[in-house]
């Protein structure tokens, strides 16, 4: 038996009284099961005050998370909110990690020494994983990803990259185990009676480019040449100017399709090069297709919409984590929650649901022999059902 039990507070200043107001919500005495981890999602305030640590401190398991934009559990939502989902079972077993300071010269070791200790602590064997990573300038959230995939074998890994609401990025945190940093990978694995399914969209097909193109020449996730011509000739070529692309390649989506029966996984460009190529934040295969898109607040809504309705078909739903691009959010403007107000009303009484905006997402995609392969996805309505 497994279930998800959620509560959240708008109570950022005073830590005992946000502790009091999530305890309160939860009863979990009679709640908890045998075995439990917490998922938090949280404005960085949460950090700087003192909630999240005395939070941490008076649960009877560990608690694992990133900060974000917003979130959502128990069925409110916000931008300056704690959230907070449990998963509880007696058939299912949970094992955390939190990875040693992450960088450009030391990325391998500290991931993958968090993959063993997780793996140590771990009573069955793993059935997947749940990744929350941090947002660094030198290291991808997809190289994580990599060496996570390369040392599990192809284990299915879901999570997020962690965001937050500061325009500079400088607030960003990971958490686990009652420690904080801006440079270290959480981890739970999760093993026992459990089948996940995952889902994901970006852009509507509506709102792609009817024109597809060949990636001929990358390196890693640079993209170079398409068609055999230089990038920012083609963009120019389908209407979109240089200097259009650099003031607005972080909403510019590029869809890329794999050629291995899955759907196409969407690109953002983090930065223009010297020499005019495209850096981008995913792997920008040789071969590949490529197809330009465009995002809007009505097709945000539309592919939230859809893919939770699609990933909650069927019964014995115990629970539903979702991980949104934060673009997604910026993009909805006034209105941020619009989208998690918009999946909570698709989901309604179907299954707990925990919703966190992420600074990338990783979610497998299956392709069309049943093969699961891990990716990461920008511009991303991803989920996770358990």
């Amino acid at each position: 038996m497994i279930r998800m039990i959620g509560a959240s507070t708008a109570e950022i200043d005073d830590p005992r009284a946000a502790l009091s107001d999530i305890l309160g919500q939860l009863n979990l005495d009679d709640a908890l099961l045998c075995n439990s981890v917490g998922i938090v999602s949280c404005h960085s305030d949460f950090l700087e005050t003192g909630v999240l640590e005395e939070l941490c401190g008076n649960l009877p398991f560990d608690v694992v998370g990133t900060t974000t934009l917003g979130s959502s559990s128990h069925g409110k939502c916000g931008v300056e909110l704690l959230s907070l989902s449990i998963i509880t079972a007696d058939d299912v077993s949970f094992s955390t990690a939190y990875s040693e300071p992450i960088t450009e010269d030391f990325m391998r070791e500290p991931v993958e020494e968090a993959y063993e200790r997780a793996l140590a602590g771990l009573r069955d064997e793993p059935r997947f994983a749940l990744v929350f990573s941090p947002c660094l300038k030198t290291v991808s959230g997809e190289s994580i990803m990599d060496v996570l995939d390369e040392r599990s074998g192809g284990l299915p890994l879901f999570g997020a990259v962690a965001c937050d609401h500061t325009l500079c990025y400088d607030e960003i945190k990971t958490f686990a185990g009652g420690e904080s940093r801006s440079d270290s990978l959480g981890l739970v694995l999760i093993g026992g009676n459990i089948k996940p399914r995952f889902f994901y969209s970006s852009v509507s097909e509506s709102r792609t480019r009817k024109q597809n193109a060949i990636i001929t020449e990358s390196h890693g996730r640079i993209l170079r040449r398409v068609n055999n011509i230089p990038l920012m000739k083609y963009l120019t070529a389908q209407g979109l100017t240089s200097g259009c692309v650099i003031r607005a390649f972080g909403s510019i989506p590029f869809l890329v399709d794999f050629n291995d029966g899955t759907k196409p996984a969407a690109r953002a460009i983090s930065g223009i090069t010297e020499e005019g190529y495209a850096a981008c934040d995913g792997l920008m295969p040789v071969g590949a297709v490529l197809t330009i898109g465009s995002i809007d607040g009505g097709d945000i809504l539309k592919t939230a919409e859809s893919t939770v309705r699609e990933a909650a078909l069927g019964d014995s739903i115990n629970g539903m984590l979702v991980f949104s691009c934060f673009v997604r959010c910026l993009m909805l403007g006034p209105n941020p929650s619009a989208e998690m107000r918009s999946a909570l009303g698709v989901i309604g009484d179907k299954a707990p649901c925990h919703i966190s905006y992420a600074g990338g997402e990783i979610c497998p995609a299956c392709g069309s022999d049943g093969r699961t392969f891990n990716r990461f996805h920008n511009f991303s309505c991803t989920v996770c059902v358990f």
